[in-house]
């Protein structure tokens, strides 16, 4: 009888890293990790839900953790270059760095499911899997996945977006 409720509570838990993940304030890479864990916990709810291969679940995490190390990779160059990374407010890093942040975009838009990666097609895998009955575990998968999006677009346009943290560059008047 617990094995029955155990998808629910693995999204769940997933759910709640995800969350925590959209209220970080300090570090990107705690959001970061966070996000790449809520897809993990999907991915055990759904094999303890229903009989499910291990390809299917394998296409879902390979653009997880290929995005999620491309993400992570460009966050550690970004902080040995800067030195300062928050998240607390825009920095706007797209200025020296268009290179990490053209690279940091698509690890971003892999984590979240955009539809040129692997993930996209393995969130339907995932969601075939949910039975029309389970309204919670289906609940819980898809608000996990609108908030990662929204999680990890925010970490992007904190890092990388709005006028540089460094006053050196040229900012456009409030009125124009």
């Amino acid at each position: 009888q617990l094995i029955s409720i155990l998808p629910e509570v693995f999204a769940f838990i997933g759910l709640v890293f995800v969350f925590k993940s959209f209220s970080e304030r300090k570090s990107p890479f705690l959001a970061w990790i966070l996000i790449v864990l809520n897809h993990f916990w999907i991915a055990l709810a759904i094999v303890f839900n229903d009989k499910v291969s291990v390809s299917e679940i394998a296409f879902y995490l390979a653009g997880i953790i290929l995005a999620g190390g491309i993400g992570y990779i460009a966050l550690l160059k970004l902080k040995k270059i800067e030195m300062r990374i928050l998240i607390s407010q825009y920095l706007g890093h797209v200025y020296e760095h268009p290179k990490f942040a053209f690279f940091f975009l698509l690890a971003t838009l892999g984590i979240t499911g955009f539809p040129i990666t692997s993930t996209f097609i393995g969130e339907d895998l995932i969601f075939s899997h949910i039975d029309s009955n389970q309204l919670f575990l289906a609940f819980f998968v898809a608000s996990s996945f609108v908030v990662s999006g929204i999680a990890g677009i925010r970490i992007y346009a904190r890092l990388f977006l709005g006028p540089h943290v460094k006053t050196y560059h040229e900012l456009p008047y409030r009125s124009s």
